[in-house]
């Protein structure tokens, strides 16, 4: 049987679509937030411009006091990108929440991946970053991969993962399985 929990509260949400205006606008209410992580805003604004970037009802949310308290990295993306988004936003949430906002254990590539039914996930997730540098011209150090990019780039190199191997054999010492699966697949 499910209980259910009452709690009063005088939150609020709603969907909005959030334009580059409404972004900065809302920028100016992010008082004592986490530093600021460029590459994600990198990341999401490629998200944004290449129309990658979906409703995930992944809120923007203000606290009690109208301070933007979670999706900074988000509406700063908007702004770079200038391109709208679509997110649920709720407002008046307690101070307390921006204290465990953000504290579950992020998807990685590699969790991206295995959800998409494929094993040797982390080898198959460094050969589709080395291929997005390349093609971006980069180093893999500097490049930040979304996970749309990757399972686009995957889309578009459907055998990628056929060249690399699961299991060390006599490959070169400091090649990683990743980076040999590339090669294999880039000289095929």
């Amino acid at each position: 049987m499910l209980k259910t929990i009452e709690r009063k509260t005088t939150a609020k949400s709603e969907i909005l679509l959030i334009t580059p205006e409404i972004a900065k606008a809302w920028l100016d209410k992010n008082k004592d937030n986490r530093a600021i992580k460029k590459r994600f805003i990198d990341r999401f604004a490629s998200d944004m411009k290449s129309g990658n970037w979906s409703l995930t009802y992944d809120p923007v949310r203000f606290d009690e006091n109208a301070n933007l308290i979670d999706g900074q990295h988000r509406l700063m993306a908007c702004v770079q990108s200038e391109r709208a988004f679509e997110s649920l936003v709720v407002y008046n949430l307690g101070k307390h929440c921006r204290n465990i906002i953000d504290t579950g254990a992020p998807r990685t590539a590699r969790d991206v991946l295995a959800m998409q039914g494929m094993a040797n996930t982390s080898h198959i997730a460094t050969a589709l970053r080395i291929l997005l540098s390349e093609a971006k011209g980069q180093s893999t150090g500097s490049i930040g991969v979304s996970h749309s990019e990757l399972l686009a780039a995957l889309d578009r190199h459907p055998s990628l993962p056929l060249w690399v191997p699961s299991a060390p054999r006599s490959y070169p010492r400091g090649l990683s399985l990743g980076a040999i699966g590339y090669i294999s697949y880039a000289g095929a």
